[in-house]
């Protein structure tokens, strides 16, 4: 069952497994290069590696088994996914995590456990496209992560060059490093890696020997892609830290100073700025119409159900359709915002539309509003209203005013007219429904109010 679980990318046990995979891909990067150059015996931590490297085949068994995406559709034939994960990145994985088995043939296959590191980045990319976690942040962690790699290795190469150096000429003999311990030396490797790859060059630390120098040469011309790399993407960042806010504020001024120049109120347009805000807050300049229109109607049909969750179960004109049915029910669905204090359904107006609220709060308002409980005046998240006038097919005698800002869907009358053409299934429904009233519409029925 757990197995079962790993295999599907989206499930609570895959995500914490892959967490596991990116810690041992850092732990592998950033302490196997120092524990390899310490001038001590590190055997006894050889058991520490064979957990990473068995972990690291456990993994490779989990990717033999994952479906994967080609083209929209999900790949679920087990051949289908092995034969493309030995195109992609079975070979690396199997090399990474059994190269630490083949040390005693080859001390030098030690080394390619690194190829361990980029499991991290595709872990993190994944997470990024299927958006476990913020994609902005997912994205300045990858970059991050491979620069503090980078700086590392680019350390450790560094101080394998000062361990090997020829005697006096060794930078770390020249440094008067060679009396102190491991710890210090590797920290000043990593200093001469930040100020070279920087472009600082404090000049405490330069290459002498050939070795040295060749190596200095390439952190360098390294350093300044990296910069120009870092600055392309600190650019990308904070235009999606505005997230297009400057654009929108920018119209949202054009439009005040159309109105004020025509003479519409501060007070009003304090009003105007309050609701556009909370629109962009809400939708960040899309307008949910828009969005959902753009969708295929199976997917458009499963968002508006799932966003109406209380109300699909609740409401008997879904509850007693059919699937087919609710499915072109909800398709008929619109949805709309609206400020507090402002009127969703209006007094002595025909009862042509049915208001289901995904969030905010509305009160009913009619003058024998006190004969109602307030259980039964106020709407929240997952309550309906103007079923009552609308199945009744009669005037308001009542309103409905938002209370704070409200999401709603509304059910307009023409539309659902030419359904019940189109499904005659319907209209046994509404006969179904008339027979029996919800708890709350007969409090209102018996108190006289119609909505």
């Amino acid at each position: 069952m757990l197995f079962r679980s790993l295999l599907r990318e989206s499930s609570p046990p895959r995500i914490g497994w892959d967490a596991l995979q990116v810690l041992s891909g850092l732990t592998t990067g950033f302490v196997l290069p120092f524990a390899l150059l310490a001038p001590h015996d590190h055997g006894q931590h050889h058991g520490f590696w064979i957990t990473l490297a068995v972990i690291g085949i456990l993994d490779a068994m989990v990717q033999s088994g994952t479906p994967y995406e080609h083209r929209g559709e999900i790949q679920k034939d087990p051949r289908q996914i092995l034969r493309h994960y030995l195109k992609t990145w079975l070979t690396v994985d199997v090399v990474a995590n059994l190269a630490f088995f083949f040390v005693p043939l080859s001390p030098s296959a030690t080394w390619l456990q690194l190829l361990r590191c980029s499991k991290v980045f595709r872990v993190l990319s994944n997470w990024e496209n299927r958006q476990v976690l913020n994609s902005l942040l997912l994205r300045i962690s990858r970059y991050s992560l491979g620069l503090l790699l980078l700086t590392n290795w680019i350390s450790c190469i560094w101080l394998w060059i000062g361990l090997n150096g020829e005697g006096p000429d060794s930078w770390i003999e020249r440094s008067a490093l060679s009396d102190q311990s491991y710890s210090r030396q590797y920290l000043m490797a990593v200093y001469w890696s930040v100020t070279t790859l920087a472009s600082v060059g404090y000049g405490d630390i330069t290459p002498k020997t050939n070795p040295e120098i060749i190596t200095a040469i390439i952190v360098m011309a390294l350093g300044v892609i990296l910069f120009a790399f870092a600055i392309g993407n600190v650019v990308a960042f904070v235009s999606q830290l505005d997230d297009g806010k400057s654009e929108y504020r920018m119209q949202q001024a054009g439009i005040r100073r159309y109105l004020a120049f025509n003479g519409v109120s501060s007070e009003t347009l304090s009003r105007l700025r309050q609701f556009s805000d909370f629109l962009w807050s809400q939708s960040r300049g899309s307008s949910p119409d828009e969005i959902l229109s753009k969708l295929p109607a199976t997917i458009r049909t499963e968002i508006i159900s799932e966003m109406l969750q209380g109300s699909v179960s609740t409401v008997p004109l879904f509850s007693n359709s059919p699937a087919s049915l609710r499915n072109r029910l909800l398709m008929l669905l619109r949805p709309e915002f609206f400020p507090p204090g402002s009127i969703i359904l209006s007094q002595d107006e025909p009862g042509d539309e049915i208001v289901f609220i995904t969030h905010g709060r509305a009160r009913l308002v009619s003058e024998k509003e006190e004969e109602v409980s307030d259980s039964d005046r106020y709407f929240e998240q997952g309550d309906y209203f103007g079923d009552l006038s609308f199945f009744l097919k009669e005037h308001r005698n009542s309103s409905a005013v938002a209370e704070t800002y409200v999401e709603a869907f509304l059910l307009n009358r023409s539309l659902f007219n030419n359904l019940i053409k189109q499904d005659p299934r319907l209209r046994t429904i509404i006969q179904t429904m008339a027979s029996g009233q919800s708890e709350r519409n007969q409090n209102l029925l018996l108190a006289g109010i119609i909505l």
